[in-house]
């Protein structure tokens, strides 16, 4: 039997390579109970260039879902099935990525490695 991959193995796994990587990790809390703000992505990576990234982590089996109604919010403004966390999170996104923000959605090993490769192309 083939264990689940959940959320937290890509989120430990994208916090193993940017420390690797020399870079800055921080985990957002978006409990406004907590000061926080809902709907920020996960994680936060800070590069040496002063730019940051902003990281959203799923689990590989929530991912194709995710982004479609991701995708459908962004272009059409299209809430269909979409839970009012993702509303919340597609909104701050949005934001973010209106401000020239780096935003990036991961689910695999395989785009952590290909966000991390990205990022230190453009960013060092």
């Amino acid at each position: 039997m083939t264990k689940r991959i959940a959320e937290k193995d890509i989120e430990g796994y994208l916090r193993d390579e940017a420390q690797r990587m020399g870079w800055g990790i921080h985990k957002n809390i978006s409990d406004p109970r907590k000061g926080g703000t809902p709907g920020l992505p996960d994680d936060v990576i800070t590069l040496p260039s002063a730019r940051v990234a902003w990281v959203e982590c799923k689990a590989p089996d929530k991912l194709a879902s995710y982004l479609k109604k991701r995708e459908r919010f962004l272009e059409e403004g299209d809430t269909t099935g979409c839970s009012r966390t993702e509303v919340r999170q597609f909104q701050e996104q949005q934001k973010l990525e209106d401000q020239d923000q780096d935003v990036s959605v991961v689910g695999t090993y395989g785009e952590v490695d290909d966000l991390i490769d990205r990022l230190e192309v453009l960013y060092g």
